[in-house]
């Protein structure tokens, strides 16, 4: 009796903690109720907030805006971070109209410049009528990761459609698959 009143006694302090630690641990949770994709997007933000725009100016509805102009090769990426979000958009050299790039691209090129795999031109440039006062350039880790990023785009939409084609589908993706 004596053994069990002692072995009650010291696991009640034991237990009483694991309660507490418990407890703290929701606390925390309900005081932070950001999820993981908010919190990249408030990374992502704030790591272009870090950098020089291009170029700076206002909407039609007065919301500010920065315009940061990255180039590869003979295309432009412009990314726009204004009051409401960011986004990108796409100008490739000889066609007159742009394209806005899905989430995923736009993420890509927010954790380029985390990493820091960007490097900055100071000199003036006008691109399309846009006066920038910089722009910016990827370093080479910077263009394998683009590349390694476009080849599984194309491949990922490559197999979406062909994998509702039956047998003469699953032929194509063989053939690919064996170049």
């Amino acid at each position: 009796m004596k053994k069990h009143f002692l072995a009650c006694l010291f696991s009640l302090p034991i237990f009483s903690y694991a309660i507490a630690g418990g407890k703290n641990k929701v606390s925390l949770e309900q005081k932070n109720p950001l999820d993981s994709s908010r919190l990249l997007r408030e990374e992502h933000i704030s790591a272009l907030k870090a950098l020089q725009p291009s170029m700076t100016g206002k909407t039609q509805q007065g919301n500010k805006y920065d315009l940061f102009g990255i180039k590869k090769g003979k295309e432009w990426t412009f990314l726009i971070l204004d009051s409401t979000d960011f986004y990108s958009i796409r100008k490739v050299k000889g066609k007159s109209e742009m394209e806005e790039k899905d989430q995923s691209y736009t993420d890509m090129i927010c954790l380029m410049i985390e990493s820091k795999l960007i490097r900055q031109k100071k000199k003036p440039r006008n691109v399309d009528g846009l006066t920038f006062s910089c722009y910016y350039k990827f370093k080479p880790n910077a263009k394998k990761m683009y590349r390694n990023y476009n080849k599984i785009s194309r491949d990922a939409k490559f197999y979406l459609k062909n994998a509702k084609g039956g047998k003469q589908g699953r032929v194509k993706i063989l053939d690919k698959a064996l170049k």
